[in-house]
């Protein structure tokens, strides 16, 4: 069952004037997700994905990095992820900010469940 879920529609329009971090999104009923972030301008940094394993809301300090989810950003253009095989609770995007402004137009986060 393919569903769009988790609302980061907060994150539109959002500045990569500086660094930030999404709220998180509970995918511990999904085998797996996708995550299309769309941005313009100038930025130049890095996009990453954090996942915490929480019975509960995870706080900041519950969270690390996924490994091999940094994925370079100069100029504007979109990152995309696609993921498979989700063995934990939470996951949230941060971009780290190098140089540059830019803004993010569109957040989609889509899950699949069994």
């Amino acid at each position: 069952m393919q569903r769009v879920v988790g609302d980061l529609t907060e994150q539109n329009s959002k500045s990569l004037g500086a660094s930030i971090t999404s709220k998180s999104i509970r995918v511990f009923d999904f085998i797996g997700y996708s995550l299309l972030i769309k941005y313009s301008g100038a930025p130049t940094g890095d996009f990453k994905l954090q996942v915490a394993t929480s019975s509960g809301e995870p706080q900041s300090s519950d969270f690390n990095d996924l490994a091999g989810s940094t994925d370079s950003v100069v100029g504007a253009g979109s990152t995309f992820y696609n993921v498979s095989d989700v063995q934990y609770t939470h996951v949230r995007f941060v971009y780290t900010r190098t140089s540059g402004t830019g803004s993010i137009d569109k957040v989609i986060f889509s899950g699949k469940g069994n």
